[in-house]
């Protein structure tokens, strides 16, 4: 899942738009995306879009400073029990 606008040169932006860059993929992955999303939004309202999930999504930070991220984390387990990952620089995740 790709969350767009994504900035240029990014591999976000160059996989949904590049046969060349999907030419990677194992049969049967396939790339999808999220129009009219920013990264950009405030902590109030991640936290409002993410209490409109039934049950507990699967939460992946990967977009901030450490310290942010670390708070916003806190934040929806407090708030909302939801558990978040924060995934170090270069690590791949499976979804």
């Amino acid at each position: 899942l790709v969350c767009d606008p994504s900035a240029c040169a990014t591999v976000a932006r160059v996989l949904p738009d590049s046969a060349a860059a999907r030419a990677g993929l194992r049969v049967g992955d396939r790339i999808e995306t999220l129009g009219g999303f920013s990264a950009h939004a405030d902590q109030s309202g991640l936290m409002r879009w993410i209490g409109h999930f039934e049950g507990r999504p699967r939460v992946v930070l990967v977009h901030g400073e450490p310290r942010a991220l670390d708070a916003l984390s806190q934040k929806l387990w407090k708030e909302k029990q939801v558990e978040c990952e924060i995934p170090a620089e270069g690590q791949s995740l499976v979804f």
